[in-house]
């Protein structure tokens, strides 16, 4: 008796050139599949050499077998992937422009790892499907994503654990979709003094970049209960400098009226929707003066926090020899500058 075979169905849903050129590509990986193309009025004829149903009728096709390739036509990829999820269709595949260039350069990044490919075809796909989003105050943060995939990939590599890699991937879901979600989900607190991943004794020289009104310090303080060698505090706010100055007596809090940066010099204080950084080019009236770590400090200095307005890099470049000489914790902000979030980790790898 002689087995029987069933040809592979697969539908293109959306009439145009995009999808023409998406069944060219797809007839080359496929080439015995059945295509037929799907509209959702079915309005008129599109290409002479493959079929074309309407919505009622691709519901009369197989939901578990039926392999759909959805694109942009007059609707949009995520309204079209909407409504054929819902009716109960598992094979369902956002069609992106260029998808194939994607896949090309993804398997040329050295160790990739394979979770990570996943992320980067869903983050991939969400940019190009014209899916609902917040609305981003970077909106180019996306393409930036995108083009920084070696160094990104390089980044997920060093990262020691298996929480530190899940927060580094939802962080990179939010760049894209601008949905808080996944920043909420992976808050930890306290912000900078994890106890399962920093040790403290009761000899810490505590520098503070970006002290601000004196939060950290005092809860640095309290976190040690009052038990450390010295703090260092740095603030380029006159009037936040003042206040700490009158909220702190204890002689072993130095209070340094400076921004950090690589050398000493003066910036300038530009502030946006998302939030603030510091720039030499960027011409303001505020003005701030700056100091390095390596020339203001000669301590053995065991815990670095920084949130410093985008001047991290640089900080931490002014900071190198302390590092290097005193392997200090490091809790540094990656959030203020489009490619902070892989280029601080690089840094503080070098």
């Amino acid at each position: 008796m002689c087995e029987t075979t069933t040809t592979k169905k697969i539908v293109l849903y959306g009439c145009s050139e995009q999808g023409y050129a998406e069944y060219k590509y797809l007839l080359t990986a496929e080439p015995n599949a059945e295509y037929i193309f799907c509209d959702t009025i079915k309005s008129q004829d599109y290409f002479h050499d493959i079929p074309v149903i309407s919505l009622p009728e691709l519901y009369t096709m197989d939901r578990l077998t039926t392999d759909i390739y959805v694109y942009k036509d007059t609707e949009t990829i995520y309204e079209k992937k909407e409504r054929i999820t819902l009716a109960g269709f598992t094979n369902v595949y956002p069609c992106t422009p260029g998808m194939e260039n994607y896949y090309n350069i993804i398997w040329k990044v050295p160790n990739i790892q394979p979770e990570l490919a996943e992320l980067f075809e869903e983050l991939y796909i969400f940019i190009y499907c014209d899916e609902p989003m917040a609305r981003l105050k970077r909106p180019h943060d996306r393409i930036s994503i995108l083009e920084n995939i070696f160094k990104i990939s390089d980044v997920y590599n060093m990262l020691a654990d298996e929480e530190s890699k899940l927060t580094f991937c939802d962080l990179l879901r939010y760049r894209v979709s601008g949905d808080a979600t996944f920043l909420k989900r992976r808050v930890v607190l306290p912000q900078y003094f994890l106890t399962d991943i920093f040790e403290f004794t009761d000899s810490e020289v505590f520098v503070d970049g970006g002290a601000a009104q004196g939060d950290t310090v005092m809860s640095f303080s309290d976190f040690v209960n009052n038990k450390y060698k010295r703090i260092y505090a740095y603030e380029a706010k006159n009037t936040y400098c003042i206040g700490m100055e009158a909220l702190f007596t204890d002689e072993r809090i130095t209070l340094i009226n400076k921004g950090l940066h690589s050398h000493d010099t003066t910036l300038y204080f530009y502030e946006n929707e998302h939030g603030s950084f510091v720039s030499e080019t960027v011409v303001t009236d505020s003005k701030i003066d700056v100091t390095s770590i390596d020339s203001s400090i000669n301590d053995d200095v065991t815990f670095i926090k920084m949130d410093i307005e985008g001047s991290e890099i640089n900080a931490l470049e002014g900071a190198r020899n302390t590092i290097q000489r005193c392997k200090p914790k490091l809790a540094i902000c990656a959030y203020h500058l489009d490619n902070d979030l892989w280029e601080v980790p690089l840094k503080i790898k070098e």
